[in-house]
């Protein structure tokens, strides 16, 4: 006749649940109340909290999330011991992730037995302890991705492209996939679509993608060049094996426009002030003018600063546009010196190509156009009002004079 062993400790969920698995949410609080038998010997229990790879719980426990914790009996007491076991939060999105427990003997102990909960989900060990999972309720947000235009307009040129970030915020330690469309608008009013996938890797937040702005159809001032975000998938993990979660897009498209140069170096060019940036933007476009003005509240429209020459001629030289991808700011030159030493040494400033035309000689019929600098918002300021440039030096000591940038036709009604 075999020896039959009479477990000798009894160990408490609390408070007791139906016909779930134990569970707490991450950072949560499991408590155990552990009695005895037998009072008369000290007693050891060993519990091991660790991490199943599988949802069948009495596979081998991986990766512990905390050290084993031994629970002692002394001889002769009666009271019940307490563990109160803490779950692990890892800040990571997952999906219901199990854990498990091995309650354990040691010392003295005959056996274990648990309650509080259905035992359908507990396993018995050769050494007379039990196995169970335990449910980490997750309570970190989904990982989100939004795209934004990294600059709102570009001019069309061999070497152009429209430039997006998508980012990804929150828990980025899974992967994501991102499915991406392109929608461009041609002449005739015909819109095309181009798709593309891009992948976040682990601990990726941010990707970029183009599209080439290449040179438009005479005629044609403007185009737009939208970037949709069509789905977004999250893996946990670093498999794309399992059955992703989405619905996670907080900005689903951006728009670049895209500027003819041909169609914007004549004509007025009018100036706009930004306020909260500090930035002084000049423009010859009609287009670029009527774009801000609808979809850039921020900046304040000043009106016509000066004339540009218009159509290149002698005496004409190209005023060069640079975009800072740092501040936002835009700058202007007629100094093919002064260009190259910002391409040479600015790696923030992005030639965007030619803003306007101006003579870089004073001749008949032309005026002078004053250059300042803002020694602590980095604005340039182009005037060509004798009255404001002396407001400028009188009133503004943060803007510097740096001297006449080019020379321009005379008008009558301009900025003063």
């Amino acid at each position: 006749m075999s020896n039959i062993v009479v477990p000798n400790v009894i160990v408490h969920l609390m408070p007791t649940i139906a016909a779930t698995v134990p569970g707490a949410a991450e950072g949560g609080t499991l408590r155990w109340m552990f009695e005895r038998t037998d009072f008369s010997k000290e007693m050891v229990v060993k519990v091991t909290p660790g991490t199943l790879d599988h949802w069948i719980w009495d596979y081998p426990l991986l990766n512990d999330w905390a050290e084993p914790i031994y629970v002692h009996f002394a001889a002769g007491s009666s009271d019940p011991a307490y563990l109160d076991l803490r779950m692990p939060d890892n800040s990571v999105f997952n999906v219901s992730p199990w854990a498990g427990l091995r309650f354990e003997p040691q010392e003295n102990v005959s056996g274990i037995t648990v309650d509080g909960f259905n035992d359908y989900w507990v396993r018995s060990l050769t050494n007379g302890g039990k196995s169970f999972p335990v449910l980490i309720g997750n309570d970190d947000p989904l990982p989100t991705v939004a795209v934004h235009a990294m600059t709102d307009a570009v001019y069309a040129a061999t070497q152009s492209y429209a430039r997006f970030e998508i980012i990804r915020t929150g828990d980025i330690a899974g992967i994501t996939q991102v499915t991406l469309q392109f929608e461009t608008t041609d002449a005739n009013g015909k819109t095309e679509s181009i798709s593309q996938q891009m992948t976040f890797q682990q601990g990726d937040s941010k990707l970029t993608a183009s599209m080439a702005a290449f040179e438009l159809p005479d005629g044609m001032l403007s185009k737009d060049i939208t970037l949709k975000i069509v789905e977004a998938a999250n893996y946990y993990g670093s498999s794309t094996s399992a059955e992703p979660t989405k619905d996670i897009i907080t900005c689903a498209s951006a728009t670049v426009t895209v500027l003819n140069p041909d169609e914007m170096i004549s004509g007025p060019i009018t100036r706009f002030y930004n306020p909260l940036s500090g930035e002084h933007f000049l423009t010859a476009s009609t287009a670029e003018r009527d774009h801000i003005r609808a979809t850039m509240p921020a900046f304040q429209f000043e009106g016509v600063a000066f004339n540009g020459l218009g159509e290149p001629a002698d005496g004409a030289k190209e005023v060069w546009r640079f975009y800072d991808t740092t501040s936002g700011n835009h700058f202007f030159t007629a100094s093919d010196a002064e260009r190259d030493s910002v391409l040479a040494n600015l790696p923030t400033f992005r030639l965007e190509g030619i803003g306007f035309y101006a003579a870089q000689t004073d001749g008949a019929g032309l005026t002078e156009v004053y250059r300042f600098f803002n020694t602590v918002t980095g604005d340039h300021l182009f005037t060509a009002s004798p009255t404001e440039r002396n407001a400028v030096i009188q009133h503004h000591p943060d803007y510097v004079q740096e001297g006449v940038a080019f020379y321009v036709p005379q008008v009558d009604q301009i900025i003063a």
